[in-house]
């Protein structure tokens, strides 16, 4: 099957012919990495793993290009977070530090001995409406606007912990972030702390954070999934049909469904019942799995602990051909 979709980038209209003819249900795109992370860049999909550096994959190709501490400005080899901008930098979390790569020769470090970022353990990364850069870290939360950071810790603000796991921001721009004691809503002056018992949650462990087209949010905990509405919460466990109440990652994909990650398999939720993915029942190899994220395509990609990286589509793997 193919489909021609058009994208706006910088004020031109592109097309790009998809395809899923010939496709699998289930791919490989990688060896047997450990898979901590990726993130879309229109045709390329960028690949964080523990051991080997940052990967580039070039969708239409299938081509790997790799990139670790001997070849490139990368500060450590364990890559914990990967976004593009949209400047088309690439934005690098790392177990040393934080790294900006213009895509070519210029590569940027920021870590706790040259910068003010608070911790060298980067958790996430993500950017507000007005291009400022949003860093979850092991020490705090930092705010980034290319040329200094501001800091956010339990004894300078309200934020519920110095360990922030996950950001996420909704429709509206307000900030949602999940840390090892709780949820904090920021909206750019204040911090509100979410109320433990009315979410429901079972674990103030937030794993991860995904907010659907609904404005829905999912909240990753160490004991099960929550979602929440604004007002309404509801927890999910393996009594719902949770592969695993640990919940590693998490996110939507394009259909609606929400996908997870866990020590015993992924499981996908249709807004009905949960469906669980297992190495005995479908194309994964191993059970534990380390992350999961959807991407423009169609496509979900799950990441493996020490078996690579896999992409699902139901209706056959969606690549990109240039028309």
């Amino acid at each position: 099957m193919k489909k021609l979709m058009y994208f706006l980038t910088f004020g031109m209209v592109s097309a790009i012919m998809l395809t899923s003819c010939g496709h699998p249900s289930w791919m490989k795109f990688t060896g047997d990495e450990i898979i901590n992370m990726v993130g879309q860049d229109g045709n390329t999909l960028w690949i964080g793993t523990k051991k080997h550096g940052l990967l580039k994959l070039d969708l239409k190709t299938e081509k790997i290009t790799s990139f670790d501490v001997n070849n490139s400005g990368l500060p450590d080899n364990d890559i914990t977070y990967v976004v593009a901008d949209n400047k088309n930098a690439i934005w690098i979390g790392t177990a040393l530090g934080l790294t900006r790569w213009d895509g070519k020769k210029d590569w940027q470090g920021y870590d706790v001995s040259g910068s003010k970022i608070p911790s060298n353990q980067i958790n996430s990364v993500v950017f507000d409406a007005k291009g400022l850069k949003w860093i979850a870290t092991g020490a705090g939360l930092a705010s980034f606007d290319d040329n200094e950071f501001s800091v956010f810790k339990v004894d300078n603000s309200d934020i519920p912990d110095d360990i922030v796991n996950a950001i996420a921001l909704d429709k509206t721009g307000l900030m949602w972030v999940g840390t090892y004691n709780g949820l904090g809503l920021f909206d750019g002056k204040q911090w509100t702390k979410l109320d433990t018992n009315k979410l429901k949650l079972p674990s103030k462990n937030i794993k991860d954070i995904a907010i659907d087209s609904k404005g829905v949010k999912w909240l990753a905990t160490a004991r099960g999934v929550v979602s929440f509405d604004g007002t309404k919460s509801v927890l999910y466990t393996t009594a719902n049909g949770l592969p695993d109440n640990l919940i590693k990652s998490i996110c939507v994909d394009l259909n609606g469904n929400v996908w997870i990650a866990t020590n015993k398999g992924a499981g996908m939720f249709d807004g009905s019942r949960w469906t669980t993915f297992r190495a005995g029942s479908s194309d994964l190899p191993i059970d534990r799995l380390t992350m999961v994220r959807a991407d423009s395509f169609g496509n979900v990609w799950i990441g493996t602990e020490g078996k690579g990286l896999f992409a699902y589509n139901p209706d056959g793997v969606v690549l990109p051909e240039e028309e």
